[in-house]
């Protein structure tokens, strides 16, 4: 399996080119046209399973990465001394809503990671099954070509080539509903991600004219004070 990762999107374009050049080698209008519907079925299935697999190992080192800043946060927490007087509750509470979060997000990156490898297993038997139908198309189309022109002969092979046909279509009919669920879990975790990242933070730990202290009206016993000679 591990070449049908590295190799697979030649696997594809291997598929492809010997369904069109099963279409242009027959005799047969009907099976040309079945040919050229694999090679569009083929094609709309071309992948590179290696890219996906990698993809897959990057999202789960972000799951690793959020997993550890969660923990940090709990650490620091815990390590922090003589600041009940200093917003110590409202801050716990705050870390709290953050992990509790960040578990929510952690657990859909963890499953988008685990579609994305379900998805490279899959464009990689894909390829090995585009390449072999490609091939077993051209194949078809040899032997029809030089046997004697025989009606049920052609109508068998066309036969054939029809069930070539159903098969990539269900092999590409598969591979959309992991697609699907893989885009679907990438659309909630970048969801969840923008939620995590609350402009209240940010609006909170900013200082405004209105809330900054005004220094200048601080006045130190014993020191000159402006206005005064």
């Amino acid at each position: 399996m591990q070449s049908h990762y590295d190799d697979g999107w030649i696997l594809y374009v291997v598929g492809i080119a010997s369904a069109v050049a099963g279409a242009r080698t027959t005799i047969n209008p009907v099976f040309a046209s079945v040919c050229h519907m694999c090679a569009s079925i083929i094609g709309t299935m071309l992948s590179n399973p290696e890219d996906i697999r990698d993809k897959a190992r990057d999202v789960r080192a972000v799951t690793h990465d959020v997993e550890q800043a969660k923990e940090k946060v709990t650490s620091l927490l815990a390590d922090l001394q003589y600041w009940k007087e200093m917003g110590q509750p409202q801050m716990e509470d705050e870390s709290v809503r953050f992990t509790n979060e960040v578990a929510k997000t952690e657990n859909v990156y963890r499953e988008l990671a685990g579609t994305l490898d379900q998805l490279a297993k899959m464009s990689a038997q894909g390829a090995l099954a585009s390449a072999s139908l490609g091939g077993l198309l051209l194949a078809l189309a040899f032997a029809c070509r030089s046997a004697p022109v025989d009606p049920f002969a052609n109508s068998m092979t066309t036969a054939a080539a029809t069930q070539v046909q159903r098969k990539a279509r269900n092999v590409l009919v598969k591979m959309l509903v992991v697609y699907g669920s893989a885009a679907a879990l990438a659309l909630l975790a970048s969801v969840m991600l923008s939620e995590l990242m609350d402009p209240g933070l940010t609006k909170a730990a900013t200082l405004t004219g209105q809330d900054a202290p005004a220094f200048e009206q601080v006045v130190i016993q014993g020191l000159p004070v402006p206005g005064q000679s």
